[in-house]
């Protein structure tokens, strides 16, 4: 799976009252990676201006930081998933820490300064951990929703 940042090009084109007509955007990005396999797990910091953290269903989490000049730097893969990883949410207040979930029923919590593993790992649910919200008010809640309906 290649994951791509840019922008758009083209935006919507002047519409008549009537009806708005998209026009197709090409899209220009601005660094590009490979995962080894598709993913569905994207977050940006909201601390950390640029700072994006992108998983996939090999259990690889990387974290993309801006790099001088433009563009982004990739780093090593974040591992402790023991199967895809589904969602990331990035703490609201902690500019290295994110959370992420996956098929293999855990919450984990990640440090950026430590690669090697998760901080906090949690049996969450029963089956798989589709997604989690990090409380932005509350910075230590997290939210989870699983297959298993909870």
């Amino acid at each position: 799976m290649r994951w791509h940042v840019g922008h758009a090009a083209n935006h919507l084109a002047p519409a008549s009252p009537a009806a708005l007509d998209l026009v197709p955007s090409q899209l220009n990005p601005l660094a590009s990676h490979t995962h080894p396999m598709e993913g569905f797990a994207l977050g940006w910091s909201p601390v950390k201006a640029g700072r994006l953290a992108s998983g996939d269903c090999k259990r690889h989490l990387h974290v993309w930081e801006p790099a001088e000049g433009g563009g982004w730097a990739v780093g090593g893969v974040y591992n402790g998933h023991e199967d895809s990883v589904e969602d990331i949410a990035w703490s609201p207040s902690e500019e290295t820490v994110f959370a992420s979930c996956g098929v293999d029923k855990t919450v984990r919590i990640w440090d950026t300064r430590e690669r090697g593993r998760s901080m906090l790992s949690v049996a969450a649910h029963d089956s798989d951990v589709n997604v989690i919200s990090w409380n932005g008010l509350v910075t230590y809640m997290l939210a989870s929703g699983g297959d298993d309906g909870s």
